[in-house]
């Protein structure tokens, strides 16, 4: 598995992605949307076929399904190994609000309501503004 650094489970996952050539507005918008849908000190949750593969991919590589750091991998596993998505069209986005979309839309095939999408677009901005503007 790939080491990840970063104190929070936020740094933790932005800095994975861009380790592995996602744009900050990408990262930021990733890192967003698993905020909102997944509030709790794991943050990450997984259910349905989503949740199996996962566990035969942490079997299979024999990794320790609880933590965090493995559920982080396993999204970018997923992301670039998923022959449905497209995920340069994410990984190389230049903006936080085509990420938002492209993100939650095409890859977690959902529909955003217009209050679901703004609010993602504004945390994704913060987050974008703390991990970059900052920097």
């Amino acid at each position: 598995m790939t080491e990840i650094f970063g104190t929070s489970t936020f740094d933790r996952l932005f800095n994975a992605a861009i380790s592995r050539g996602y744009s900050p507005e990408a990262a930021a918008a990733i890192g967003a949307t698993i905020s909102i849908e997944n509030v709790g000190a794991d943050l990450i949750t997984f259910k349905g076929e989503r949740q199996k593969r996962y566990l035969k991919y942490c079997e299979k590589n024999r990794i320790d399904y609880r933590f965090p750091d493995s559920k982080i991998e396993y999204i970018f596993v997923e992301l670039s190994t998923n022959r449905d998505y497209k995920a340069s069209e994410i990984k190389y986005a230049q903006t936080v609000d085509a990420a938002v979309k492209s993100f939650n839309e095409n890859y977690l095939g959902k529909t955003l309501n217009t209050t679901e999408l703004l609010t993602l677009i504004g945390l994704g901005n913060e987050l974008y503004k703390i991990f970059v503007s900052n920097a």
